[in-house]
């Protein structure tokens, strides 16, 4: 008996085209055993809100559904899918979630309810209408904590170098910390060269409801969403997401391993990740050429979303020299 994703598959036709599906990178999953392990690993989903990315024909969404959060967003870009999640009563964005304003859903989640309907098309949710809606509605222009809405972060210029500088002049670390030709532990130094006072923490509980992020990536574009992600923490608490298992070694990768390098820098500073669960090929509709892996991230309470340019800055140039001693690379004079 075919169970409602599958059917869902079959109804709207949505492996008819290969040379789509392959476009859209697009491989279903649909046993229910396994989309009820993804979801497990992200409870409690009661009070949250979830945000689920290339749902496609909805197996997971479903699952997530039965979990009964506070309410689910998906963001779905092939516009062939979204027939298929109407029924669901999900918010829907047909977006690319690779340039997508994840912004917005803490706008969603701390607002204390769902989205209004009114401005909605057909149950499809764009970026301009749900800000025009947030401007309409009274109730949505009142700040949330003493934090006025739609309110842009403090712009600020973390420059890693300089600080790297100041804590081995100030004696904060030691320039033998920096002496070997191993790239050391980013995200630790990180943390220990920028005092508490110069940070601005992203506190995964400054949302009304906390937001959590389940997600089946799609495989040619799942670096460039995660990556997204990590830009839009505000709000987030959790996230669970598949990826080639290529793709997963490298985000928890160790310092001196091979893998080692800036998506894994990226991913421990903003979060404590481990693998949940490994799938084959075969557990897809269609198969893909490779493994995945199922991570769960754990958002860091302590970390600084607006240190994600400065950082992905200074891994892009620190890995280009890691064969050098870092200590070469500043001005200890």
């Amino acid at each position: 008996m075919q169970n409602e994703t599958t059917q869902a598959i079959k109804t709207f036709g949505m492996l008819n085209n290969r040379q789509r599906a392959k476009r859209f990178g697009q491989h279903f999953l649909t046993d229910p055993r396994i989309l009820a392990r993804i979801v497990d690993a992200a409870e409690p989903l009661q009070g949250a809100v979830v945000v689920e990315i290339g749902p496609g024909p909805g197996g997971l969404t479903r699952e997530i559904l039965k979990r009964n959060p506070t309410q689910v967003v998906v963001i779905e870009k092939d516009p062939l899918m979204i027939d298929a999640l109407k029924p669901l009563g999900v918010t829907i964005f047909n977006q690319d979630a690779v340039t997508f304003d994840f912004g917005i859903i803490k706008e969603i989640a701390n607002v204390h309810r769902p989205l209004p309907t009114q401005g909605i098309v057909d149950g499809i949710a764009t970026f301009d209408k749900c800000r025009h809606i947030a401007e309409s509605e009274p109730f949505l222009s009142e700040p949330i904590a003493g934090e006025p809405f739609l309110s842009e972060p403090i712009a600020t210029d973390y420059n890693i170098w300089k600080a790297l500088e100041r804590a081995v002049q100030g004696g904060v670390i030691s320039p033998m910390d920096l002496d070997s030709r191993n790239v050391p532990d980013i995200p630790a130094l990180v943390r220990k060269i920028f005092p508490k006072t110069e940070m601005r923490p992203t506190p995964a509980a400054e949302s009304a409801c906390p937001i959590k992020v389940i997600s089946n990536l799609p495989y040619n574009v799942g670096t460039a969403i995660f990556t997204n992600l990590l830009k839009h923490l505000h709000g987030v608490s959790s996230m669970t997401l598949m990826f080639q298992k290529e793709v997963a070694e490298r985000l928890l990768a160790k310092p001196g391993s091979r893998d080692y390098g800036r998506l894994a820098v990226l991913c421990q500073y903003f979060t404590t990740g481990k693998r949940v669960m490994r799938l084959a090929p075969g557990a897809f509709v269609p198969p893909p050429k490779v493994f995945s892996d199922v991570v769960h991230l754990v958002v860091d309470a302590e970390a600084n979303v607006d240190m994600f340019d400065s950082l992905s800055d200074f891994c892009s140039e620190i890995f280009q020299y890691k064969r050098k001693k870092l200590k070469n690379r500043i001005n200890l004079s």
